[in-house]
């Protein structure tokens, strides 16, 4: 790797650990989304909103997450971050994935409330076409393999080429559920084809689906 081309990578090691520090302190406006809450500063950009929490970029750069009780949770890098919609927010349950050259690529789940610690969630070594996130930390992304050119000394923070331009690949659809009473945290996998619409994961309070062979495709997980 060289540092000459991205710069930026030797700040990766801390943006790990960033996802547990705390910025607190009042807000000073709301921001243009109607939806967004009041923690968000007043001309921040808005990534993800609700009417609870919200994910934005502030003036240093970094990717902040925050909710009603006004505390904001540094989530990492921008430039080391994929952007929406490979990131994800569901009341105050944030997705985000991350790639730098000492933990690789990273899907963490950080929830925006005191006391909360982020999930580290595998660290797949291939593009991400879409995540979603529930409110219990339960996490599904649709992943493409890089393709047999990617130039490992670029950051892979775009879904772009493999997980957009079709491919004979097979992409996989593959699904986080928190440990649970005598249920392990583990990852499975749903579905691998390379008729799967990297971009088509959609995601309820008991249904994932996606597309594959141009049809919506359901799987019931709780």
């Amino acid at each position: 790797m060289t540092e000459v081309r991205h710069p930026v990578r030797a700040l990766a090691a801390g943006a790990v650990g960033l996802a547990l520090v705390l910025t607190s302190g009042p807000a000073d406006g709301r921001a243009d989304s109607p939806s967004a809450p009041v923690c968000v500063p007043a001309g921040a950009p808005v990534l993800l909103s609700n009417s609870t929490a919200a994910i934005f970029r502030d003036e240093l750069g970094f990717i902040v997450g925050c909710a009603a009780n006004s505390t904001r949770y540094n989530l990492g890098i921008a430039e080391l971050a994929y952007k929406p919609p490979i990131m994800a927010l569901s009341g105050e349950m944030t997705a985000t994935v991350h790639d730098s050259d000492e933990a690789g690529i990273q899907i963490r789940t950080l929830a925006l409330r005191p006391g909360a610690e982020a999930t580290p969630i595998g660290r797949p070594e291939e593009r991400i076409g879409s995540i979603r996130v529930r409110p219990d930390g339960t996490v599904a992304w649709i992943a493409c393999p890089l393709g047999p050119d990617a130039d490992p000394d670029k950051l892979i923070i775009s879904p772009k080429p493999e997980c957009v331009r079709p491919r004979r690949a097979r992409n996989r659809v593959l699904l986080f559920r928190p440990a649970q009473g005598f249920r392990d945290e583990r990852i499975r996998q749903l579905s691998a084809a390379s008729s799967i619409d990297p971009a088509s994961l959609r995601m309820n309070a008991t249904t994932v689906s996606w597309t594959r062979d141009g049809r919506r495709v359901r799987h019931r997980y709780r």
